[in-house]
């Protein structure tokens, strides 16, 4: 936990607006008056990168964030983000729900998030962020600047927190773990 950057928030996966990312951007001049070092990577790529770059040099936030693109090797990827304080997942809600797939999948980011020790700020769009929220390596928020600004500010600046939700992180992964799901599945048998 000493090794981590307190301050350090991270995406990683394809950029779509779906994501949500433009509106994290959005929350960052707010974070900045909280939290001065405050910095955001932005680890993918996809269609909408360059409407998210446009927004960050509208908005004058080129000193917090950092766009660099696809990190193909697992290895330097897995370092960012146990280095990193907590990681965002705001998918964009949609009333009819088929236009969103997120609403449907299980997405694999949120598991590597949690196999990172990375808390999870995220919208209640996949179906497991009840489950994330209740063991305590998330929050929910509502798809909202200020829901999102407040979650981010109050999970970086309570240090206890932060560490508690990032043991819990890592013992929700755990469910994951191909020999704890294979044991359970041929318990069964």
């Amino acid at each position: 936990f000493k090794d981590v950057k307190k301050h350090q928030l991270l995406f990683v996966g394809h950029l779509l607006e779906k994501q949500g990312v433009q509106l994290v951007l959005d929350t960052i001049p707010d974070i900045v008056r909280k939290i001065p070092d405050f910095k955001f990577f932005i680890v993918g790529g996809g269609e909408y990168e360059s409407v998210l770059k446009e927004k960050i040099k509208k908005l004058q936030i080129e000193k917090y964030v950092y766009v660099v693109g696809w990190i193909r090797e697992r290895e330097k990827l897995d370092d960012m983000m146990s280095e990193s304080a907590c990681a965002i997942a705001i998918y964009k809600p949609e009333k009819e729900k088929k236009y969103n797939f997120t609403y449907y999948s299980d997405p694999t980011k949120l598991k590597d998030y949690l196999g990172a020790g990375l808390p999870i700020i995220l919208t209640n769009v996949p179906y497991n962020a009840g489950q994330i929220q209740s063991k305590k390596c998330g929050i929910i928020v509502s798809y909202s600047k200020n829901n999102i600004a407040r979650a981010i500010v109050d999970l970086m600046e309570d240090t206890e927190k932060l560490k508690n939700f990032r043991l819990n992180a890592l013992e929700m992964a755990k469910e994951f773990d191909w020999t704890n799901i294979f044991d359970k599945a041929f318990g069964r048998l």
